[in-house]
């Protein structure tokens, strides 16, 4: 079998194991016998997860540095519901507030378990492959607060970005698929007081890094009162994969669209 048709089998594989798991969860269990949406999700969980894992080893090793791994990555511009995004697919609130939120790479690792696990979290931050501090967290509360540590720690107190830097939070709950998605800084035009002059610039390299890579999917976040033509994350989707092969859109913020907004 060629590598291109084990990737296409992968992908399908995911895609219908992310389906089942959300179907499963209202699937009763009667007597001995399983019903087959339980049985389907947990086939896919069976077969993916060990690639999955696979997969964030390598990452956390470093050996993307030197070989392109397949990827989920999220890009937006700044303040347009990316961290909404997450929080719907994870059940963790991350941080926050007005201007720069993200400010290095967070590579999210949802793990799917049975519901008598509980709730489980671990933090780990580094740059270029060297691990800088490990946290482990009680509950999605806790998860806030610990990845602004982290970011402070490798992007400093300010405004700054950290191209180097990688933040791995690790989620395990029955209520999350079995899924990695990374998430960068947001997009921005002009550098906001405090800020360096070239940031839009080392923001806009940062998501290329991930972008032009042919084993990354690109989840591009656009806020429904924003003109299409005129986002930023498509604009870059639509340069690094002008096929649309590997670029996904997702639409926020419909409760504040006023008439005409985004046509």
């Amino acid at each position: 079998m060629s590598s291109e048709r084990k990737r296409k089998k992968l992908s399908n594989d995911e895609v219908l194991c992310f389906s089942a798991r959300g179907d499963s969860s209202k699937s009763p269990v009667t007597g001995s016998s399983l019903s087959s949406d339980h049985v389907l999700a947990r086939e896919c969980k069976r077969r993916v997860r060990p690639y999955i894992d696979i997969i964030d080893s390598l990452r956390s090793s470093g050996v993307d540095q030197d070989v392109n791994l397949p990827a989920v990555v999220v890009i937006g511009d700044q303040s347009t519901g990316k961290s909404s995004v997450l929080e719907a697919i994870s059940g963790v609130q991350l941080p926050r507030g007005q201007g720069m939120v993200t400010r290095c790479a967070l590579e999210l690792r949802l793990i799917s378990t049975e519901k008598f696990n509980g709730w489980k979290g671990k933090l780990r931050y580094h740059v270029n492959g060297t691990t800088l501090g490990e946290k482990t967290l009680e509950e999605p509360g806790d998860v806030g607060n610990a990845v602004r540590e982290a970011q402070n720690v490798l992007a400093g107190d300010h405004n700054d970005i950290s191209k180097d830097g990688r933040i791995e939070l690790e989620v395990q709950s029955a209520d999350v698929p079995d899924l990695t998605l990374i998430d960068l800084p947001g997009i921005i035009v002009n550098p906001a007081e405090g800020q360096p002059r070239d940031i839009p610039k080392q923001i806009n390299d940062l998501i290329i890094e991930y972008a032009e890579r042919e084993e990354t999917i690109m989840l591009c976040v656009i806020p429904c009162s924003q003109d299409i033509a005129a986002n930023n994350a498509l604009a870059i989707a639509e340069r690094q994969d002008s096929e649309r092969e590997r670029t996904l859109g997702v639409l926020t913020r419909a409760d504040v669209t006023g008439e005409g907004d985004g046509q």
